[in-house]
């Protein structure tokens, strides 16, 4: 069986590193946002290299 280990990367803003990584070749793949009445809800992007 393969395994990979996937980093998580916690940023202050989402679109600054979405932007940044789109300079280093990666593009964005998908956006979670939480659910409302959790506070603060919990989000998340997700980029990769095509």
């Amino acid at each position: 069986m393969d395994e990979e280990a996937v980093p998580g990367l916690r940023v202050e803003g989402a679109a600054a590193a979405v932007a940044w990584y789109q300079r280093l070749g990666f593009a964005k793949q998908r956006e979670h946002r939480g659910r409302k009445g959790v506070a603060p809800p919990p989000s998340g992007t997700q980029a990769a290299r095509p």
